[in-house]
């Protein structure tokens, strides 16, 4: 099954401006639009991939959820980060070792919060969930399915 796309260039554009979404996609200073193009396509793929597995985790629609204003917005966050990563590596330039809170963007953090929040319920979308083909287990605090037993980081 493929990945549905609900995440655009504009999504990108909207949340991080036309020029930094456009700055961080060019790593090699190139100015080459379809190497460019190529890189935000490339994080706004593997940004929806990571969406939609977590959504699966929770128990959701994917199709239903994918569309949802909050959850576009998560990931374009998500997209945006990737797209900023190795950029951040260059811009600190080795003016310093870099530390754990350095690897780890405010992006990337709001994003995986945005989803625990969800688990949690204190975040309602408004659709239905336990659309699996197995029976979803109501309570996360005892589940395997947790966000907190994925090691993000690693």
């Amino acid at each position: 099954r493929g990945s549905i796309m609900p995440v655009t260039r504009t999504d990108l554009n909207n949340v991080y401006g036309a020029l930094n979404t456009t700055m961080w996609a060019d790593v090699n200073n190139k100015k080459d639009h379809d190497e460019i193009e190529a890189r935000v396509q490339y994080a706004i793929n593997v940004a929806t991939a990571e969406t939609e597995a977590i959504l699966r985790l929770l128990s959701y629609e994917v199709a239903d959820a994918v569309e949802h204003i909050l959850v576009k917005h998560a990931t374009a966050l998500r997209a945006g980060d990737l797209l900023y990563t190795p950029r951040r590596f260059s811009d600190l330039g080795g003016a310093r070792m870099l530390t754990t809170s350095d690897l780890i963007s405010y992006h990337r953090k709001e994003y995986l919060t945005f989803f625990k929040d969800l688990q949690a319920n204190k975040i309602d979308l408004g659709l239905s969930r336990n659309c699996r083909s197995y029976p979803a287990v109501e309570d996360p605090e005892n589940s395997n399915d947790s966000l907190d037993s994925i090691d993000w980081y690693a």
